[in-house]
């Protein structure tokens, strides 16, 4: 008898985002996206061009895991391991940016607002209570 394969990625990302959903998660899509590339170890690239590829068994049962908990209320953040500032997804658990002064240039200029950045990620608070 030949094996049943399994799901494609692009179906594990649906039923995640189902399940996001159906938990209350505002921002499913998105999330099911990120939870899903960070179950996997994998990025946006690879997300979308992987999309027909069968999800093995144990990568479903890493997305499901992973899934349960963000269905459970755990921050995102906590689960990838990682925090996105601007774009960017450089914070790890453990990382604090403090006073970070984001101007495009090394000195403030005059006519430019200044943004001031004081992140400590879930890891830091939560070791810190």
């Amino acid at each position: 008898m030949a094996e049943t394969p399994g799901p494609r990625l692009a179906d594990a990302v649906r039923h995640a985002a189902a399940t996001l959903a159906a938990a209350g998660i505002e921002a499913a899509p998105d999330e099911a996206r990120r939870l899903v590339m960070a179950a996997l170890g994998v990025d946006a690239l690879a997300l979308v061009t992987g999309a027909e590829r069968t999800v093995t068994e144990g990568e479903q049962a890493r997305i499901g895991a992973f899934l349960a908990r963000r269905a459970a209320r755990e921050p995102l953040s906590r689960i990838a391991g990682e925090r996105e500032f601007y774009g960017l997804n450089q914070m790890t658990p453990g990382t604090q940016v403090k006073g970070a002064m984001l101007t495009g240039g090394s000195q403030p200029p005059r006519n430019r607002i200044v943004i001031i950045a004081h992140m400590v990620t879930m890891a830091t608070y939560s070791a810190s209570m």
